[in-house]
This record gives structure tokens, C-alpha cells and sequence, in this order.
């Protein structure tokens, strides 16, 4: 037999052999993948359970800080709870003070009242002492207050006419001053005395009951409403023009009514300003304890001012208030 033949008889078993020797590795490349894989689900086994581990202390942390975030909750509420009776707490102090300025308010206006009306009744005393031995005020009884003029401003007329001796005098408003204003007029001489009113009924009644002097005239004026600078409807004499045909030295202003003034109240003064006002003059201004009469009184001072005329100005108080505004040279009367 050859060799040949030899070696090709031996292939069937070298064959096998080698498929067996393949078998062999491929079986041990498996467990090594095998061993590989095992390794690698340990792993994987050994991350789970560390995730788990990790899982199961979130999860504690979790239930810590849902613990915390109710007692967080719970604090929460409590502060909520102590700022709901603070809130409260606060609401009653706040209605206890209202209440208490209510009070004070009220005991405020009282006791001005109070002081108002003695103010009142020591400027009757002292306009009683004024007038008692007067040369030309025979009819002496007066009836000051409500709409009537007080005491104060009794008093200061008294002296303005006693010792400033006006000449020219326009009287806005008849009434209490008017009385004595004409005895005034009655006493001395060469005294031209205009006193205007809105009202006929009252010009007849008062006529009726006092005497007047040839020297006063008593001029009936209606009431209208006019615009002036913001205010669309103050109260004012129609036609006040037609009584700038002299100049006065004193003015004394008690009209038109000005408890509902919007803004001014009695501005009619200020069209005689300053043409129709002597240089050595007195202005006189009652209710200024009212706004709007207030605000026309300031609206005289700004017009002096921008007219370069100098001026003093007195404030006389009792249940009203009266203002003064008068030349240098008469600046005494606001201090008397």
C-alpha cells in the first residue's frame, strides 16, 4: 500500500478528529463566553442590588423629607394660624383706634365749640366795654350769630369806624353791621354809606324797623353764578360793576351766601381792586373759618401784591372767624 493510499485512508479519522478537537474549542470558547457572561450578570446582579440599596435609601430620604415637608406644613400652618389672630389681633387694635380718633373727633369739635363760644362770649364782653360810653352808637342792642355777624367782628367794626374814621364805606350784606354802620354815617359828617342786598323782603323789614341816614343807600342786587379761574359757579352780585363809580376806604364784606361755595365764596371785592380802593383802606371778611371764604381772601392778597400794594392782615376769632386786610397805615386794627 502507498503511501498516498495510507494518508487517505487516515483522513476520515484525522476529520473526525479535528472536527472533535473543533467541538472541543468551540465548547471551551462557550464557557469562557459562558464565564464572561456570568461575570458580567454578576455585575449586573451585584449593580442591581446596589441600586436597590441606593433605590430603598432614596426611598428613606424620601420619606425623611416628606416627614419634614409635613412638620414644614404643619409649622407653616401654625404661623399661618398665629398671623390669622395677629391679622385679627390687628383689626380690633385698628377699630379700637378708630373708634378712639372718633371719640377724640367728636370731643375735639366739642371743646372748639367749647372755645369758640367762649372766645364769643369775651369778645361780647369786651365790645359791651367798647361801645359803652360811645359819642354816636345810641341804639345799642345787637343780635349777633347764626347768619348774623359775632361779637369779634362787631367789636373790630366798632373800632375800625371809631378810629379810622372811613368816609367811603361799601357794606356787602344787610344786617347787624349796617345797624350800627348807619349811626356811624348819622354821627359824622360828609359819610357816603352803600350797602348792598339780594334780598327786596329783607330790604323793606329792615327798613321798616331801623333808621337809616339820608347818607346810606341800600342797593338791590340779584345773585348769579359766574365762573372764576377753576371755580365754574361761584355765588356773586349781578351787575357789581355799576358800584365802581367811586373809590372806598372801607369794605366791609358779610355776602353773598358762601356755606355751599364750591371753590371761593364773596369774591365780589375783587373787581374794585385795586381802581375803585382808596391808598389808606380797611377790608374786612367774616365766615373766613369757611373755605371758600378763606380762598377769596387769599385771592385779595394776591391781587394786592400784584398791584405793589402793601398790606397787613388780623384774624379775630369767636364762633366765626373774621379777617382784616388793611393799609399800612391803618395796620393797628389787626392787632387790637
Amino acid at each position: 500500500m502507498s503511501i498516498i493510499e495510507k494518508l487517505l485512508g487516515c483522513l476520515p479519522a484525522s476529520r473526525d478528529s479535528i472536527r472533535k478537537l473543533n467541538e472541543k474549542l468551540d465548547c471551551l470558547n462557550r464557557e469562557e463566553e459562558l464565564e464572561h457572561i456570568r461575570a458580567d450578570i454578576s455585575k449586573c446582579l451585584k449593580l442591581t442590588r446596589d441600586i436597590k440599596d441606593e433605590v430603598h435609601h432614596s426611598h428613606q430620604d424620601i420619606q425623611k423629607i416628606r416627614n419634614e415637608v409635613h412638620h414644614s406644613h404643619q409649622d407653616i400652618q401654625k404661623v399661618r394660624d398665629e398671623l390669622h389672630h395677629s391679622h385679627q389681633n390687628i383689626q380690633k387694635v385698628k377699630d379700637e383706634v378708630h373708634d378712639n380718633n372718633l371719640r377724640i373727633k367728636k370731643i375735639s369739635g366739642v371743646a372748639g365749640k367749647a372755645h369758640n363760644a367762649a372766645d364769643e362770649a369775651v369778645w361780647g364782653l369786651v365790645f359791651r366795654d367798647a361801645i359803652s360810653h360811645s359819642r354816636w352808637l345810641e341804639n345799642r342792642s345787637f343780635y349777633p350769630g347764626r347768619w348774623a355777624v359775632g361779637y369779634q367782628f362787631l367789636y373790630v367794626l366798632y373800632r375800625v369806624l371809631n378810629e379810622a374814621k372811613p368816609k367811603s364805606i361799601l357794606e356787602l350784606g344787610l344786617g347787624q353791621s349796617t345797624h350800627m354802620i348807619t349811626q356811624y354815617v348819622a354821627f359824622e359828617p360828609a359819610v357816603c354809606h352803600r350797602v348792598v342786598e339780594h334780598d327786596r323782603e329783607w330790604i323793606t323789614f329792615f327798613g321798616r324797623e331801623h333808621k337809616l341816614s339820608d347818607c346810606t343807600e341800600i342797593v338791590h342786587l340779584n345773585l348769579i353764578r359766574e365762573a372764576l379761574l377753576d371755580d365754574p359757579g361761584v355765588l356773586v352780585y349781578e351787575n357789581f360793576r355799576s358800584l365802581a363809580d367811586r373809590k372806598y376806604d372801607f369794605i366791609s364784606v358779610d355776602a353773598p351766601f358762601g356755606g355751599d361755595a364750591n371753590i371761593y365764596a364773596r369774591v365780589d371785592v375783587l373787581k374794585l381792586i385795586p381802581e375803585y380802593l382808596e391808598s389808606s383802606f380797611v377790608i374786612m371778611v367774616d365766615d373766613v373759618n369757611r373755605q371758600g371764604e378763606y380762598n377769596a381772601v387769599k385771592l385779595i392778597e394776591t391781587t394786592l401784591k400784584e398791584h405793589g400794594i402793601a398790606y397787613e392782615e388780623g384774624v379775630y376769632k369767636g364762633n366765626k372767624e373774621t379777617r382784616i386786610i388793611t393799609s399800612e397805615d391803618n395796620k393797628f386794627l389787626c392787632t387790637l
